[in-house]
């Protein structure tokens, strides 16, 4: 004779749920992010909702630092990603051509694959969401007869990146840096972001 009840909606995340119809059910109440509740006021009730996959939106922050001796120079990259809207299992990292190996860190990582000349695609252990820091380490070689040509690191898949280069160059040696591509202004170190760099960088 009376027929009650709750009715609780949810979606994974990177999933937009819409209320396209609905019969013998109340009005909705958020009882968190992604979750709807509603009233059933009747037995034969009716919903009919519609489903929008959502896409990751990735920006980042990194420092790149480069310690550059006589014919080789090292680098070591710190990257901040902030993942929105929906988490990512996957990355794709573009970086110099003639870097044969690149290491990179982090604790979700399952495993790193190459899969050509200077790019890597990074597989994690499950989707990641929020904010999440990668560590990039390689070493190459060059001609001191020559300029030395750096390249940045670039996530394939962000919308925004930006940050920050440190050369470290010995006494001995000069250097006059020439921006090539992209836009580049020098920076005083002591205004790093503190997430991105260590005393050590500093």
């Amino acid at each position: 004779k009376k027929h009650r009840g709750e009715l609780i909606v949810s979606a994974e995340q990177g999933n937009r749920l819409e209320i396209k119809d609905k019969s013998g059910v109340g009005g909705m109440s958020l009882i968190n992010d992604g979750v709807m509740s509603f009233s059933i006021l009747k037995e034969d009730w009716l919903m009919v909702l519609s489903r929008e996959v959502l896409e990751s939106r990735i920006e980042v922050n990194y420092l790149q630092a480069v310690k550059i001796s006589d014919n080789r120079y090292n680098v070591t990259v710190k990257a901040r990603l902030n993942i929105e809207n929906a988490g990512t299992k996957y990355l794709t990292i573009n970086g110099p051509k003639d870097v044969q190996n690149i290491e990179i860190q982090n604790r979700e990582i399952a495993k790193t694959e190459k899969l050509g000349e200077g790019q890597w695609r990074v597989e994690f252990k499950r989707k990641i969401v929020g904010e999440h820091q990668l560590h990039f380490r390689y070493q190459s070689y060059y001609d001191p007869q020559k300029k030395l040509s750096l390249e940045g690191i670039q996530i394939v898949d962000a919308k925004r990146q930006r940050g920050y280069l440190c050369l470290f160059v010995p006494g001995y040696m000069s250097s006059v840096p020439e921006a090539v591509k992209g836009e580049m202004q020098k920076y005083e170190s002591r205004l790093l972001p503190s997430n991105l760099s260590s005393p050590a960088e500093r």
